[in-house]
C-alpha cells in the first residue's frame, strides 16, 4: 500500500507545469536555490519523461536569461540533435515534454511561434544558435539531446560560439573532469544591451552583448596545483558577442587572430561577476548561495583575484589589458607579428609567382605534345601516368592566385588539418606500390640494361621529389594536429614554418615538367617539333639541333641520341625533314627506321 502514494506523487509531479516554477528541477542549482535577482519564466526542461536542467526564460525577448545544469563528464562525439520548442510556453495544459519542430513542409502552430524562438527565426540571419546549456558538458545521450532546445540557446556570432567561448567550454569541462571530484553546478547567462538589439532587426528574438558563465564545485581534490587554487570551489567568465562593445568589462586582445577579434573571454572570480551583473541588470544577483559558501578574501575582489589558468589578461594594478598568458586559451588565439606576416607575404608571393608561371609553362607544355603527338602513344601507362599528373599539377597551379590573394587580405586560412595528412601519404603509398610493381617488372624483362637503367633513375627521382617537397609540409600539420598546449611564440613558428613547406608543396608542381626534361629526351623534342610547327622557332632555339629518336616520351625506350651545338650561319642553314620521311637510324640497329620526325640542321 505504501507504493500507491509514491506512485501518485511521481504521476502528479510529471502532470505539473514544467513551466512556471522550478519545483520540480530545483536540483540543478547549488543548494537547490536559483540565482536571484532576475525576472523569468522559470521552465524545469523535460525530454523522454525525465527532467535535465533548468531555464529562466524570457517571454518578451524569446531568449533565456540563463540555463543552469550539473555538470557531466563527457563521452563521445556531440549528437545531431533536432531542434525542439517548449510546448508550455504556447499552451499551458500542453504536455511539459520538448517537441520536436515540424518537419517542412509541416507548419509550426502560430501560437508557438508568437510565444518563443523558431527556427525561421535564425534562418538567414548573421547568427549561430549559442547554447547557454552546452551538450559538451554532459555524457548521456538524452541530455545531450536535450540541450537542444530554441529555449536554452541565444543568438550568438560564430567567432564567439567557435572561437573563444568553445575554448572557455572545453576549458572549464577539462577542469571540472580532472580536479571536481563531487557535484559541479553550473550556471550560464546573458547580458542585454542598454538598447535591446532584435534577430534580422524582426523586434522578436533579442541579441545578447555579453554572455556570462560560473561554476560552483565544493568538493574538489586538494593535490591542485598552485596555479589552480583561486579557481576552485567557483569562478566564473565574460565573453563578449559584439567587436564594438565598450572594453570596461572585457578588453580586446590586438594579438589574436583577426577572425575572431572582439571575442575575447575574460575569466574572474565569482564577486567581480556578480558586480558586473549587478551594474547591468541594475540589480543585486546572486548566482549561487552564499557565493558557494566560500568566505571570500577581500583582495578578492579586486582584478588580481584572476588566475593564470583560465586565461588572465589584466595588469595587477589598473586592471589595464595584460596579454603575456594568452597562450592559455589554446593556440588557435594567436596571430603572427607584423614582421612575421611580411615575411610570410614575401616567401609566398616569390614561390608562388615563380611556381605559377614556371608551371603553368612547363605542364602546359607536357599536355600539349602528348594532345598533339602521342595520342596513339598513351597506351603506355607510363604516358598515362604522366599525361594525368601533368594534368593534375595544372590544375593545383591554377588556384594559386586565390592562395596569393588569401595571404595578402590576412586571411590565410586551413582546411581540416587530418584531410592533408591524409592527402600526403595516400599519395605516397600509391606510388611506392605502383614503382615497386613497374621496378620490378623492368628488373625482369629483356631490354637493354640502360634502359632499364634510366626509367629505374626517374622512378626515384619522381618519388624524392615527392618526398622532398610534401613531406615537411606533412610533418608540420601532424606536430600541429597532436600537439595542443604550446605558447604563442612557438606557434608563431610553427605557423610560418606550415607557410613555407606549403609553398613549396605547390613549388613541387612545376618541377615535375623540368625533371621530363632533363631525363626525356623525346620531351625536349616534342617540345621543339610543338614550337616550329607553331612557328615560335626563334633564333635562340635555332642552335640546338637534336636528332630525334622514337620512344616513351621521357623514359628511355631508345638509346639516347646526341645533341650537336652549331652556330646559325649560311652554311648550316635550317632544313626540316618533313613528317614520316624514313631515314637511317645512326645510333640504333642496322635496319632501324624513325617516322614521323623532324631534325633542325
Amino acid at each position: 500500500m505504501r507504493l500507491v502514494p509514491l506512485l501518485l506523487s511521481a504521476l502528479l509531479s510529471l502532470c505539473a507545469g514544467d513551466v512556471g516554477d522550478f519545483s520540480q528541477c530545483l536540483n540543478f542549482f547549488y543548494r537547490a536555490r536559483p540565482p536571484t535577482g532576475i525576472a523569468g519564466t522559470p521552465i524545469c526542461q523535460r525530454y523522454s519523461n525525465r527532467y535535465h536542467f533548468a531555464t529562466l526564460y524570457s517571454r518578451e525577448r524569446r531568449t533565456p536569461w540563463f540555463s543552469g545544469y550539473v555538470f557531466s563528464q563527457p563521452h563521445g562525439k556531440r549528437p545531431k540533435g533536432q531542434w525542439k520548442y517548449e510546448p508550455q510556453l504556447a499552451n499551458s495544459k500542453a504536455d511539459g515534454n520538448m517537441v520536436p519542430f515540424p518537419i517542412p513542409p509541416a507548419k509550426v502552430d502560430q501560437n508557438v511561434i508568437e510565444s518563443q524562438a523558431v527556427q525561421k527565426d535564425y534562418t538567414n540571419s548573421t547568427y549561430t544558435r549559442g547554447h547557454l546549456n552546452p551538450s559538451q558538458h554532459h555524457n548521456g545521450t538524452d541530455v545531450r539531446r536535450a540541450t537542444f532546445t530554441l529555449t536554452n540557446v541565444v543568438p550568438q556570432k560564430a567567432a564567439s560560439n567557435d572561437g573563444p567561448w568553445a575554448k572557455l567550454e572545453d576549458r572549464v569541462s577539462k577542469i571540472l573532469s580532472e580536479y571536481c571530484l563531487g557535484e559541479a553546478y553550473i550556471v550560464t547567462g546573458v547580458i542585454p544591451y542598454e538598447k535591446d538589439h532584435w534577430l534580422k532587426d524582426e523586434g522578436r528574438v533579442a541579441i545578447p552583448e555579453y554572455m556570462w558563465s560560473a561554476y560552483c564545485c565544493q568538493n574538489y581534490s586538494q593535490d591542485l596545483p598552485k596555479s589552480l587554487n583561486d579557481i576552485f570551489p567557483t569562478f566564473g567568465a565574460i565573453g563578449r558577442n559584439d567587436p564594438n562593445s565598450t572594453q570596461e568589462i572585457v578588453p580586446v586582445n590586438p594579438h589574436i587572430k583577426k577572425d575572431i577579434r572582439g571575442y575575447d573571454v575574460r575569466s574572474m572570480s565569482l564577486p567581480i561577476l556578480e558586480g558586473y551583473l549587478k551594474e547591468k541588470y541594475r540589480m543585486s544577483i546572486s548566482v549561487f548561495d552564499q557565493q558557494c559558501s566560500r568566505v571570500m578574501d577581500e583582495n578578492r575582489t579586486s582584478c588580481t583575484s584572476s588566475p593564470d589558468y583560465l586565461t588572465t589578461y589584466f595588469d595587477n594594478d589598473n586592471c589595464t589589458g595584460n596579454y603575456s598568458n594568452y597562450s592559455d586559451f589554446g593556440i588557435e588565439m594567436c596571430e603572427p607579428e607584423k614582421r612575421q606576416e611580411l615575411t610570410i607575404m614575401a616567401v609566398q608571393g616569390t614561390v608562388f609567382l615563380i611556381a605559377f608561371f614556371l608551371g603553368l609553362i612547363g605542364n602546359s607544355l607536357v599536355i600539349a605534345t602528348f594532345a598533339k603527338y602521342h595520342r596513339l602513344r598513351l597506351r603506355c601507362m607510363t604516358d598515362v601516368f604522366l599525361f594525368y599528373l601533368a594534368i593534375f599539377n595544372l590544375l593545383l597551379l591554377l588556384t594559386l592566385p586565390l592562395e596569393l590573394s588569401e595571404t595578402f587580405n590576412g586571411s590565410v586560412k586551413m582546411w581540416t588539418r587530418v584531410a592533408m595528412i591524409t592527402g600526403f601519404f595516400v599519395p605516397c603509398v600509391a606510388m611506392l606500390v605502383c614503382y615497386s610493381t613497374i621496378g620490378r617488372v623492368l628488373m625482369q624483362g629483356r631490354g637493354k640494361c640502360f634502359r632499364r637503367q634510366k626509367t629505374l633513375r626517374l622512378i626515384v627521382a619522381l618519388i624524392l621529389l615527392f618526398l622532398l617537397f610534401q613531406l615537411p609540409y606533412a610533418m608540420v600539420l601532424s606536430f600541429r594536429l597532436f600537439t595542443s598546449n604550446y605558447s604563442c611564440k612557438m606557434w608563431s613558428d610553427i605557423h610560418l614554418a606550415e607557410v613555407i613547406t606549403r609553398s613549396l608543396v605547390y613549388a613541387h608542381c612545376c618541377f615535375n615538367p623540368m625533371l621530363y626534361a632533363l631525363l626525356g629526351v623525346r620531351f625536349r623534342s616534342d617540345v621543339m617539333r610543338l614550337l616550329h610547327d607553331c612557328g615560335c622557332i626563334c633564333s635562340c632555339l635555332s642552335h640546338i639541333t637534336p636528332n630525334l629518336n622514337y620512344g616513351s616520351s621521357i623514359s628511355a625506350s631508345s638509346p639516347p641520341p646526341t645533341s650537336t651545338i652549331m652556330p646559325f650561319s649560311e652554311v648550316y642553314s635550317p632544313k626540316i625533314i618533313p613528317d614520316n620521311t624514313k631515314i637511317e637510324n645512326p645510333d640504333g640497329n642496322p635496319g632501324d627506321i624513325v617516322c614521323s620526325t623532324y631534325t633542325c640542321q
